[in-house]
């Protein structure tokens, strides 16, 4: 077969879709040497092909198309006009991994991460609310198949967007080998760079109302417990409330944001953190529970959406609109050292449950059936 991927958020800094991308495609190049993949980029004229990911399989193939990426989006996305050359040889299946599929004379995949933007559509500017509207609403007719990451983002599409069942494939995500316990030892270079207390309460995520932060923020203020909370995220949207709570709380010592951190730095946070929490209000699947949980350390999370998919019976579930229990949860994993063992023992053994090799390995079976019919 001969399949195109949309793989242009592997140029974008690397969020959720962007590392999704890079997994499903370097898992895809271990396990198939027999179909050909062309990878297609909007870039400027700057980019050179030799500055493109790399992937270790000769029969993938770079296709960049000298738009740049915002150009591109606003071909596509917007205006839903195929860049020149792109298309003109024959595929056997599209497969979009950002909410978008063009309209083809071949079958096509597109993935749908959750549907954010309409249960918290508060948490979108106009514009973006406008453009990602449009887009699903196109490529969930367009698309033969449907691919997301939980049965919780599942049945959201089949409520919100009346997809059919039979559509939509679950594919659960998998965690990379970087999330993994490590020596105290190794922790120390990551506890220099960014100057981190001994003993820290870990959010790591995008600062967004979504995201529940501030329900957090008042759990730590209410927290009689000699330990800071670090948080670390680059800023979304209505990030302001935020900050100006810390600081009304007079916590801005206690409080510790590190900004965006680098890919290579999270697994060595997550190992130094003495309990992870993460009480989003919504999550279509939720990378960083499940990396959590591959580094040893013990997780406290929310009971909506997908989450307690991901971490079963390995974390504390909570009512993330209630900051009461979620400092409750926190005492009760800082206080007693038998569960927090428990803990970490249970959501190491969860975290091998979720595989990029067995995602790829679904995929692919998707591929064949929606691009042979086999």
């Amino acid at each position: 077969m001969r399949i195109i991927i949309d793989a242009q958020p592997l140029l974008e800094p690397l969020a959720g879709i962007g590392r999704y991308t890079r997994s499903l495609l370097k898992a895809l190049g271990e396990i198939d040497s027999e179909n050909d993949y062309f990878l297609y980029y909007g870039a400027s004229l700057r980019q050179s092909r030799a500055n493109l990911p790399h992937f270790d399989n000769p029969n993938f193939h770079n296709r960049l198309i000298k738009f740049s990426g915002k150009v591109f989006r606003l071909l596509t996305e917007k205006l839903d006009i195929l860049p020149i050359g792109a298309f003109l040889k024959d595929y056997d299946v599209f497969h979009g991994l950002n909410y978008y599929t063009p309209n083809l004379s071949f079958p096509s995949i597109v993935n749908i991460y959750d549907l954010s933007y309409i249960l918290f559509s508060h948490c979108f500017t106009r514009e973006r609310l406008h453009d990602i509207r449009y887009k699903v609403a196109r490529s969930t007719k367009r698309a033969d198949k449907i691919i997301t990451g939980s049965e919780s983002a599942k049945a959201d599409i089949v409520s919100f967007l009346n997809v059919a069942e039979e559509k939509i494939e679950v594919t659960r995500f998998g965690v990379e080998e970087i999330f993994r316990p490590v020596d105290d030892e190794e922790l120390i270079p990551v506890r220099e760079k960014y100057h981190l207390p001994e003993r820290f309460i870990l959010f790591v995520g995008t600062i967004e109302p979504r995201k529940n932060i501030l329900n957090l923020v008042h759990a730590f203020h209410k927290l009689d417990r000699d330990i800071s909370l670090v948080i670390a995220g680059g800023k979304g949207w209505l990030f302001e409330e935020i900050f100006k709570e810390v600081k009304r709380l007079n916590l801005g010592e206690r409080i510790i944001f590190l900004d965006y951190v680098p890919e290579t730095d999270l697994p060595f946070l997550y190992n130094a953190a003495s309990v992870f929490v993460y009480p989003s209000l919504y999550e279509g699947f939720g990378f960083p529970p499940l990396e959590a949980m591959a580094c040893g350390v013990p997780v406290i999370t929310s009971d909506k959406s997908s989450l307690p998919e991901i971490v079963g019976d390995a974390g504390i579930l909570v009512n993330p609109e209630d900051a009461g229990e979620i400092r409750e949860a926190i005492i009760s994993v800082l206080d007693d050292g038998s569960l927090k063992r428990k803990m970490v023992r249970k959501g190491l053994k969860r975290a091998k449950q979720f595989s990029w090799r067995k995602c790829a390995e679904e995929t692919l079976r998707l591929y064949k059936k929606v691009g042979t019919g086999s």
